[in-house]
């Protein structure tokens, strides 16, 4: 299994945050009418542990997808850093979208997609 070309636990943050998005924004779809704190209660249980993930995993360098994915040190720190930006400008950009009535997931889950 050393050899294993795919190494899904490589991308397994990505894929979390994807399935995450996706439950969020599904959910918006069929919910209504909302408040922004749940959504950002949301967010934040989606981004705690995409980060818990990328802090934890290992600090060598290894491939997967024949080369097509590389995580290194930098990369996880780049990701950390893009999570938190990520986080930092949802949250303070819930009062902005309250007083223009833009409580709808589209606009959240489209910044998470950004990352």
């Amino acid at each position: 299994m050393a050899d294993d070309p795919f190494k899904f636990a490589l991308i397994l943050p990505e894929i979390l945050l994807f399935v995450g998005i996706s439950v969020l924004l599904l959910s918006e779809v069929g919910g209504g009418q909302r408040r922004l704190g749940g959504l950002f209660r949301a967010q934040l249980v989606l981004a705690l542990p995409l980060l818990a993930l990328l802090a934890q995993s290992g600090g060598s360098t290894e491939t997967a997808f024949g080369g097509m994915v590389v995580v290194d040190s930098l990369s996880r720190f780049l990701k950390i850093c893009a999570v938190l930006v990520v986080g930092a400008s949802l949250a303070l950009s819930s009062r902005y979208c309250e007083d223009r009535e833009v409580a709808k997931g589209e606009f959240h889950c489209l910044a998470l997609l950004a990352l």
